[in-house]
């Protein structure tokens, strides 16, 4: 009897195949999905590392905005003074945000009134072509309600002073020993001293290093989404330098100290999330208006409300579009019903599931991932603290 052959017939090599191809197709199923997977998770991953580091940069600023210089600043640019802090609100787009400080690290004492030449006691860390801060005491401000004696109104409520310093910026033209030669030329120069700085404050006044800052997303570029910096805090026009890209929005909030307003606002509560009647949130365009130049030598138009606190909010996208995942809809910026008066901004979410490209703006175009980051800070050197 002869021995049976071993092998596999054709229909079990067509089985073998089928559950072989299977096998890999769904092998291979796994590793795309995983790979997605971990791609898209590295893209959360920097866009995370991009919104710590954006908050942190602003964050930094802010906790410093005022220092030295808490009524703000004379340049030859204004006429007016220049506050510590400016918000530029855009219900239809990105906010701007300005800082300014002094760099108390860099610092001399003036001998003598700062005019287009001074002398101070040491000029070693200052070069020329620095631009500064000449700042002085000017004692204690009344308040106008203060009308009497005893720093109550007519009412009888009592009114704080607060301690008023008057500062002007110059930019250093040369120094020579202990003489610093300041500008007399646009745009840190006004051709005189009749604005930037007063020849008062002889004996009395400080010089620091400025420290300025903008942060905006540029306007022309709202594609690509940069973010970008001023080092003049946007007093230069086209200084603005490219800090990163992928930022669809950023918006700005602020909270307020407003007891010593005018007779129609005092004890009005905005409709903000708290119950304080002094103290308010605004996410609009009141902002704007508060954070304007205005004219120290007229009482009426002086700025009695304090700047306590502000909200930054940054959004960011992935630069590839991603598959599967993608948002359906951008980070909701509105923190109560009242787009005016929040703590995080005026910007709604916009739906862009199922909406085709042309009808998005163009920072919101493609599957992308968005991501947000919102923190406030304490502006404790403006004239008040919480």
């Amino acid at each position: 009897m002869r021995r049976g052959q071993a092998g596999f017939t054709l229909v079990e090599l067509m089985v073998a195949l089928v559950v072989s191809t299977i096998l890999v197709a769904l092998v291979l199923a796994i590793f795309t999905r995983m790979s997605m997977a971990y791609r898209s998770q590295q893209q959360v991953s920097e866009l995370q590392q991009v919104l710590q580091a954006a908050q942190y940069t602003a964050q930094h600023d802010l906790r410093q905005a005022g220092d030295q210089m808490a009524q703000g600043f004379r340049w030859a640019g204004d006429p007016n003074t220049v506050p510590a802090v400016r918000i530029t609100n855009r219900s239809d787009g990105p906010d701007e945000l300005a800082i300014f400080y002094a760099d108390t690290t860099a610092q001399a004492r003036m001998v003598g009134a700062p005019g287009l030449t001074a002398n101070v006691d040491d000029a070693s860390q200052f070069l020329a072509g620095d631009v500064v801060v000449v700042v002085a005491n000017d004692g204690n401000v009344t308040n106008p309600h203060q009308t009497n004696p005893d720093g109550t109104d007519a009412e009888g409520t009592k009114w704080a002073t607060i301690a008023k310093y008057v500062s002007c910026v110059r930019q250093i033209e040369d120094i020579t020993g202990v003489t610093i030669t300041f500008t007399s030329n646009a745009p840190w120069g006004d051709g005189t001293n009749s604005i930037t700085c007063d020849t008062a404050w002889a004996d009395r006044s400080m010089i620091y290093r400025l420290v300025a800052r903008a942060y905006r997303i540029d306007p022309a570029r709202r594609e690509l989404g940069v973010l970008q910096m001023s080092p003049t805090g946007g007093l230069i026009a086209n200084d603005w330098q490219d800090l990163g890209i992928g930022f669809t929005d950023f918006q700005v909030a602020s909270r307020w100290y407003e007891l010593a307003q005018s007779a129609a606002r005092v004890g009005i509560d905005t409709p903000d999330p708290d119950a304080d009647p002094v103290k308010d949130w605004y996410s609009g365009d009141d902002q704007t208006a508060l954070t304007q130049s205005y004219d120290r030598n007229d009482p009426a138009n002086m700025p009695y409300e304090r700047l306590l606190e502000v909200s930054l909010t940054f959004v960011v996208r992935t630069q590839q579009a991603v598959e599967g995942i993608a948002s359906s809809r951008t980070p909701d910026l509105i923190g109560t019903a009242d787009p005016a008066f929040n703590q995080v901004t005026d910007h709604p979410s916009f739906v862009v599931d199922g909406v085709p490209d042309a009808l998005r703006p163009v920072e919101l175009r493609g599957n992308n991932i968005y991501r947000y980051s919102t923190a406030a800070v304490d502006v404790r050197n403006t004239g008040v603290g919480l």
